[in-house]
């Protein structure tokens, strides 16, 4: 049995009515999701019994909706966990679950907004009620961090939620896929290939920021001997022995971000701060820094140390995404609570409010409480702004320069190599071809 989509777009809600829409393009782009077959009616799994997701028994497709209904119903009663129309019923969490998790590093959020449009014949305290009692645990994290991992697995685990978003994109979704081993080959193997490979790919600019980020990241995890995103990948993981949980990236896109960056800065400016980049590549980091680092995620820190002379900067690769990832969070509220108490009435299973849990940065957990009381414009934090005639001709230029010098090593390595040689060549007489 499939949602039921008209009914859906009559439940619309939040700051205003064309917003759903922008939450829909949004949330449910392939860029944002990594789902667990979306389209499964109903399952069910008996939480005593300790299935795990991938043990589930389904039910069968032919079943009509009064049959499914009523199993709906004989599962609650018999406080069995189930899935109707993508959303598990009957969780049974722990309503003191804020006194088992870390206060240093989980804040709640509730939806910051009253819902307008509610569909006629709707029980108005009711569908209130849904939206004020949703309730996302926002968890701050240190990217390199094996106490932030534990933290966000135990959040997960107590909370049992909906969602789990996570601060990344889809360009960085194999830190998900890969384990720890191989991601430290990735770091100690970013040779010189793949650093052109990535200026071709992005263009100068772009490409000799990215490397340089790359080359941070890389320079961490072999100082520290641990791979990034350990918390990210703990999120997956856990979210994945959760009934009905799917995982959303909720960053912004990150070749989006640093054309944002780059466009904010003139040529000297970039010059200056690639070169603080460089520097930052020297540094000497320890593991206890991290933990110290805790309330101010290490990599965050660097990038805001950096930015300090340049402010734009820094709005850039923090505030804003501060503010994306909160609308993100605003519509994920909206979307989700409207579809699971549609679902609750259609299985007539008692509701049970959503449940958000997002993986940040720590350095990102301030910025998101003070955007959560505002309506946020996505649109705006998608744009490029377009390049100036200076910086095409600067990346011009660059670029010419940049494959000139790798020309001119080649003809001058050519030609040491070919003077090497030159005696042991045999003699050539040429009188022969007279």
């Amino acid at each position: 049995m499939k949602s039921m989509s008209i009914d859906r777009d009559k439940w619309k809600n939040g700051p205003a009515a064309s917003e759903y829409q922008s939450a829909i393009s949004l949330v449910d782009s392939a860029s944002n999701y990594i789902e667990e077959d979306r389209e499964v009616d109903e399952e069910e799994v008996d939480v005593t019994e300790g299935l795990l997701p991938d043990q589930m028994v389904p039910v069968q497709r032919s079943m009509s909706y009064a049959d499914a209904v009523k199993r709906a119903t004989h599962h609650e009663q018999s406080g069995k966990v189930f899935l109707f129309d993508g959303y598990a019923f009957s969780k049974n969490t722990d309503p003191a679950i804020l006194t088992h998790l870390n206060p240093k590093t989980v804040s709640t959020l509730q939806y910051p907004f009253e819902p307008v449009n509610i569909p006629p014949g709707t029980d108005q305290e009711e569908y209130r009620r849904a939206f004020s009692q949703a309730q996302v645990y926002l968890v701050g994290t240190a990217h390199f961090s094996k106490e932030s991992c534990e933290d966000v697995c135990k959040t997960v685990q107590l909370t049992q939620p909906d969602f789990v978003m996570v601060e990344l994109c889809s360009s960085r979704i194999q830190i998900l896929s890969m384990d720890e081993d191989t991601l430290l080959k990735e770091a100690a193997a970013l040779t010189k290939k793949k650093m052109l490979e990535i200026v071709r790919q992005h263009g100068a600019a772009q490409g000799l920021m990215q490397v340089l980020l790359l080359s941070l990241s890389a320079h961490i995890t072999q100082q520290l001997e641990m791979a990034p995103g350990g918390e990210f990948r703990a999120a997956y993981n856990a979210s994945k022995l959760v009934s009905g949980c799917q995982l959303v990236l909720g960053d912004r896109p990150l070749h989006i971000t640093l054309k944002r960056a780059l466009s904010s800065l003139n040529i000297f400016q970039k010059m200056k701060f690639f070169f603080h980049l460089l520097v930052s590549l020297r540094m000497d980091i320890k593991q206890e820094d991290v933990e110290r680092c805790k309330n101010n995620d290490i990599l965050e820190e660097l990038l805001q140390e950096m930015a300090g002379e340049y402010p734009q900067v820094s709005r850039i690769l923090v505030d804003e995404r501060d503010q994306y990832m909160t609308q993100v969070l605003h519509h994920l509220l909206q979307r989700g609570t409207v579809e699971k108490l549609c679902a609750s009435k259609k299985c007539r299973a008692t509701f049970e409010p959503l449940t958000i849990v997002a993986v940040v940065g720590m350095g990102h957990v301030k910025g998101i409480h003070a955007n959560w009381p505002k309506p946020i414009d996505s649109a705006a934090l998608l744009t490029i702004p377009p390049p100036s005639l200076s910086s095409r001709v600067v990346n011009t230029s660059v670029r010419f320069a940049f494959y000139g010098s790798i020309l001119a090593i080649a003809f001058f390595a050519g030609r040491k190599i070919f003077k090497v040689i030159e005696p042991r060549l045999p003699q050539i007489n040429f009188k022969i071809f007279v």
